[in-house]
């Protein structure tokens, strides 16, 4: 996992702690170091998504895809214009994206004429792919702004939580949770699913999990930005 995100991840799960005077420390074996009243506590954190494999998971790399991309037509946009815009990307279905200088034109021809205006614009890159671009003229002081997104990898059905899917998580980190708590009060493990994302979209089941600890002193479901739930 991008360390970046396991940061905003920690921090997320400490606020909701409410555990105040905690220090958050960058380590990697385990991923953090919590120093709370004079106790370390280790950290290992995770993610799970629905598609999950032994090779991971396809769907969260196409969006891990699809976002690289986002900020390579984001930065050849800005090179092109000055004007900044939330762009916001709906294929009708899957394929091959065209190269961001392809749409460069387009976007810029349909710009908004006024300051907080809309606009919208489809077009075909290859057959059967089409692609409806939504984009918003944001006020000067936005110079640059390039949080845009594909709006297909946030919509999406939910997918309950399984205790098999957890379980598989929790074995995957054993052999580490086991080397990594020498000379600390407690091994943790956090594990992040991120609603947000089709790939992340799980819900609770109504049935509380009864999971082992397996060498950790506390596991941690959290539903970024939602709730935690600690399931051993």
């Amino acid at each position: 996992m991008n360390k970046i995100l396991e940061r905003i991840y920690i921090e997320w799960f400490v606020k909701q702690k409410k555990w105040k005077d905690c220090s958050i420390i960058d380590f990697e074996k385990p991923d953090f170091i919590l120093d709370l009243n004079g106790k370390k506590l280790g950290f290992e954190v995770t993610n799970i998504f629905k598609d999950e494999g032994k090779k991971g998971s396809p769907q969260k790399k196409n969006e891990a895809h699809n976002y690289k991309w986002l900020k390579d037509l984001s930065t050849q946009y800005y090179m092109a214009s000055n004007i900044p815009i939330k762009l916001q990307i709906l294929l009708n279905e899957d394929g091959s994206l065209p190269e961001p200088s392809d749409l460069i034109n387009d976007i810029v021809n349909n710009l908004p004429n006024n300051s907080l205006g809309l606009s919208e614009f489809e077009t075909y890159m290859q057959k059967n792919l089409k692609i409806k671009i939504f984009t918003k003229r944001l006020p000067e002081e936005f110079s640059n702004y390039n949080r845009w997104s594909f709006v297909n990898s946030h919509i999406g059905m939910p997918r309950e939580i399984t205790k098999d899917l957890l379980k598989k998580k929790i074995e995957s980190k054993i052999i580490k949770s086991k080397k990594y708590a020498k000379n600390l009060d407690e091994m943790n493990l956090l594990i992040v699913v991120d609603p947000s994302y089709d790939s992340g979209m799980f819900y609770m089941p109504e049935v509380a999990f009864n999971l082992p600890c397996n060498n950790f002193d506390g596991i941690f479901l959290a539903i970024h930005h939602v709730e935690i739930h600690k399931i051993a």
